[in-house]
């Protein structure tokens, strides 16, 4: 949530969990943002002149649990393994900054729009679902 421009104020802060890689509105766009981090946590600054008209909400692409990886200075893969202990209705949303570009998604996504990629699967028992996306950070 982009809290309340008060007067005086030009930027405002976040503390996250993580390492932050990219900020992004609620529709993708790719906000500027600068980070200071100090051990598990990263404290974010944003200025308001730096967002998108109206915006309202800001999502932060953080490095956190391997779940991101940088393969190069190009490319960013995201992958994880899912083994339910019991039948169960997944969803995975990835959200990234619509100026990077698709280069895998396997298996074939459910969703796949610029800035969000999303699979919705129903696993059996022990079934194994490991979701792949790399992306191109050069958006070429």
């Amino acid at each position: 949530m982009v809290p309340q421009r008060r007067p005086n104020v030009s930027r405002f802060n976040m503390l996250l969990h993580g390492v932050p890689y990219a900020c992004t509105d609620g529709t993708g766009w790719a906000v500027a943002f600068t980070s200071w981090i100090a051990g598990p946590f990263s404290r974010i600054t944003v200025d308001y002149n730096d967002l998108p008209a109206g915006a309202t909400r800001l999502v932060v692409a953080i490095w956190q649990n391997g779940l991101v990886e940088g393969a190069d200075s190009h490319q960013l893969t995201f992958k994880t393994q899912y083994v339910p202990d019991q039948d169960t209705d997944i969803r995975i949303v990835v959200t990234y900054p619509i100026s990077m570009r698709v280069r895998v998604a396997r298996p074939r996504p459910t969703v796949e729009v610029p800035g969000l990629v999303a699979w919705e699967i129903h696993l059996q028992h022990q079934q194994r679902f490991m979701p792949l996306l790399t992306l191109d950070t050069t958006g070429h």
